[in-house]
């Protein structure tokens, strides 16, 4: 039954992912997690009961890097406009820390997720999803350099608002 109601998820999410092109970017955001999800739940097959203490705590864990990365995207911008305006300015020590301490953050919450995970996984479930999660980061990151060659101007072509020096 479980394995029915993924299929038949997947194929709602599958539809809905071929909107996605003309969709805002939250909601194919929020249609790319859940694509994730349900394909994290058939590489690991877990039974219904584990499914759902996995699904309750990979959105608790979710919302936490999300949570996690808008600090970041927000000091980091904070960072930048300064830098903007006052290239030597007394502030920069501190705003440049606040853009480090954000980025630990950010990998004490990545750790803190597979140190959960570690606990309620079996092991080989765990070396799974490890691999899975490896391969979405990767995957991730080849898009975005890809996306910063080509004609969609990415993240790779630096951000514009820094003058650089030559």
């Amino acid at each position: 039954m479980l394995r029915f109601n993924i299929i038949c998820t997947m194929l709602l999410i599958s539809i809905s992912l071929l909107d996605t092109i003309a969709q805002p970017d939250i909601q194919r955001d929020k249609d790319m997690r859940a694509a994730k999800k349900i394909r994290l739940l058939e590489i690991l097959n877990l039974n219904e009961s584990e499914a759902n203490k996995f699904i309750v705590k990979y959105s608790n864990h979710e919302k936490i890097m999300m949570d996690k990365n808008e600090a970041l995207e927000h000091a980091t911008e904070t960072l930048i406009e300064y830098i903007d305006k006052f290239p030597n300015g007394k502030e920069l020590g501190r705003l440049t820390n606040a853009v480090t301490d954000a980025q630990k953050d950010m990998h004490k919450a990545v750790e803190n997720k597979f140190s959960d995970f570690k606990t309620l996984l079996s092991e080989e479930n765990y070396a799974k999803f490890v691999v899975f999660e490896s391969k979405v980061i990767r995957r991730m990151r080849k898009f975005m350099m890809n996306r910063g060659r080509g004609n969609k101007g990415g993240v790779m072509e630096g951000n514009p608002r820094i003058k650089r020096n030559k």
